[in-house]
């Protein structure tokens, strides 16, 4: 015979019953309506522990759902977007305290958190542990959100507790907060006004006034990587308060590209060069992919195929403070400088003076002017050596960048102003 055994959250006593389909059905909802229990177990007669099942767990399913297993353990049924949430590790959902107190200590070693003026911003909140971490470290300002907006009623009751220290809890997606359009949006569109209404821009040398921890989405992973990377150059969106700080969990892949140096044409990228030059890059931890499994109770099949990547990078991204000051780059040409970056490293063994000469047709000079010589490969540069032939091509009477097509510079005549 399997039994129910309880614990109430007071810890006094321990109540023990026989377990039926209609009792576990009846357990999950008294669970999600007044959070009564804290921990349920099936046991055996000999008082083995079958399976655990947490108040936490029990909040995340549909009480309809819950069926018994054969071999007495807890099977839930889900929907295909539950599915998509709790069985992808790649979306770099944190389940485990543990796994949260790990990061919130490489952010801020030595309890530095307390200490934090910074807007700390958890673009990736899911269930609430990490955000429940936070809080419970002592930060002051703190903002929480995530796309699925099954994840919002947790994240509210960290509110209710927070005394104030949450300011705002919404569903939205981080990686749409560029929108600047004026067309009606709803949510997880979310305008950058409304995430950051209590932040005012400051200098870019200035200390860092904004701190994000999340994760890079891993679909399109490289592409939203490029956008963050031109947001920094261009002082747009989040920069344009100042040196935003990216906490971010990163594909092997895609860190192994941003840190490329130059000369290994095949590995070296635009993307490499950008967030060289622009970020101060620092790898805090690697931890392995299926930690950011959901919980144990929530079985299922591995998704076909498995995955390529065994470790999420958590690498700490902090803007340049000098960035602007030892390059005098306008947001104009910094749209276009993006552009030249992209093109001019598309191919790796073009000679950079050809590349000039397309650019600034009779200024192939640029080249030996900087000391380089003239059979070098843009492969062989970095992003700071390109950032310096570019503002001497900007000086040129031959350059005005019109040739890139009325539609991009239209796009960044609009941009620009409205952030």
């Amino acid at each position: 015979m399997l039994y129910a055994q309880y614990q109430v959250l007071s810890g006094q006593h321990c109540i023990k019953r026989p377990l039926t389909y209609s009792y576990l059905k009846a357990f999950v909802q008294s669970s999600v309506a007044c959070n009564t229990f804290s921990t349920w177990n099936v046991v055996s007669n000999d008082g083995n522990v079958q399976r655990s099942l947490s108040r936490h767990t029990a909040s995340l399913c549909n009480s309809n759902e819950v069926l018994l297993k054969r071999q007495y353990g807890v099977k839930v049924r889900l929907t295909p977007e539950q599915k998509y949430v709790y069985r992808n590790t790649k979306l770099g959902y944190i389940w485990k305290p543990d796994l949260a107190q790990l990061i919130r200590e490489k952010v801020w070693p030595d309890n530095s958190l307390k200490n934090e003026d910074a807007l700390v911003v958890d673009s990736n909140a899911g269930p609430g542990i990490l955000s429940k971490e936070l809080l419970n470290a002592g930060v002051k300002r703190l903002v929480s959100l995530d796309r699925n907006k099954d994840f919002l009623p947790r994240l509210e009751e960290l509110k209710k507790t927070s005394q104030g220290r949450l300011l705002r809890t919404f569903h939205a997606d981080f990686y749409k907060i560029q929108y600047h359009g004026e067309t009606p949006y709803a949510p997880p569109v979310i305008r950058l006004k409304e995430l950051f209404q209590d932040v005012s821009p400051v200098s870019w040398e200035s200390d860092v006034p904004i701190k994000v921890l999340g994760c890079f989405p891993h679909r399109m992973e490289k592409t939203q990587a490029y956008l963050f990377a031109s947001l920094m150059i261009e002082r747009l969106s989040l920069f344009a308060y100042g040196r935003a700080q990216l906490n971010f969990l990163l594909s092997e892949k895609c860190y192994e590209t941003i840190i490329q140096p130059p000369g290994k044409y095949f590995k070296y990228r635009a993307l490499s060069a950008l967030y060289q030059l622009g970020f101060d890059i620092k790898l805090l931890h690697k931890e392995p992919l299926s930690s950011f499994s959901s919980p144990s109770t929530l079985t299922y099949n591995s998704p076909a195929g498995g995955t390529k990547d065994s470790f999420l990078y958590l690498t700490q991204l902090t803007p340049k403070r000098d960035l602007f000051l030892r390059h005098n780059l306008s947001q104009h040409e910094a749209f276009i400088f993006v552009y030249f970056m992209r093109q001019t490293l598309s191919k790796r063994s073009s000679k950079l003076v050809e590349i000039v000469e397309n650019w600034a047709p009779g200024h192939g000079h640029i080249i030996a002017e900087l000391e380089l010589s003239e059979n070098v490969r843009s492969g062989d540069v970095d992003g700071d050596t390109l950032l310096k032939i570019f503002t001497h091509i900007c000086k040129q009477d031959t350059f005005n960048g019109s040739w890139m097509g009325e539609d991009a510079m239209a796009y960044a005549l609009k941009a620009i102003p409205t952030v």
